[in-house]
């Protein structure tokens, strides 16, 4: 039982083999969307375990419109945003005073120094890895990570995020600026780290064949 269509017509009807093979095939891919958008481990086993009970006690309410997998994925997506609703551990989304005192604060940190060109070459000339970047990108504010997800991997428009997040279309417009503001000074801060170990091995080189 290989077949997707097979799978998913056995998983309507409750089959757990046909669950089991579902989970396996897709569950690497739901646990990485997951952890995208929670940052945190053991939430995101949580949030799995339970999206994936919603799935085989949904699956009668796929019709077999679109992919199997983009249903999926709005499930798991909307159990992420209720969880971290529910959880409220930390304010969500702080309002554009909070993004104008961000800036300045920063207006005279390295990356706010040096020409947004000149920024951008710099981190280009890296080649961050996936992994690199998504590790990068769980250090975002919940919030901030929120829009990001939203706009940058699912296509969503600020009017569809903000009826998602019962925001303001504003809000979730400076929620994006202020994400991709801290990724870009993340990113050129580890990109200044990575330049000065490469000339320091560069130099202890040089003092290797000089010695």
């Amino acid at each position: 039982m290989t077949d997707l269509k097979e799978l998913i017509e056995a998983g309507k009807r409750g089959e757990e083999l046909a669950w089991k093979l579902l989970y396996q095939r897709y569950s690497a891919r739901m646990r990485a969307l997951c952890y995208r958008y929670l940052g945190d481990v053991a939430d995101t086993q949580d949030v799995v375990s339970e999206s994936f009970m919603k799935v085989f006690t949904k699956m009668s309410q796929f019709k077999g419109k679109g992919s199997f997998e983009g249903w999926m994925k709005r499930i798991f997506i909307n159990s992420c945003l209720t969880f971290l609703k529910e959880k409220q551990t930390s304010i969500l989304f702080h309002g554009d005073d909070k993004l104008e005192q961000w800036d300045n604060q920063n207006i005279e940190s390295p990356i706010a120094m040096m020409g947004t060109e000149k920024q951008q070459d710099l981190i280009r000339r890296m080649n961050f890895s996936k992994e690199e970047l998504m590790e990068i990108m769980q250090t975002l504010p919940e919030g901030y990570r929120l829009v990001f997800n939203l706009y940058v991997f699912e296509k969503m428009k600020h009017k569809d995020i903000a009826t998602v997040l019962n925001v303001s279309e504003n809000t979730s417009k400076s929620q994006l600026t202020r994400a991709r503001r801290v990724l870009q000074q993340k990113l050129y801060e580890v990109s200044l780290e990575r330049t000065k170990e490469l000339e320091d091995e560069q130099y202890n080189s040089l003092l290797r064949v000089v010695i």
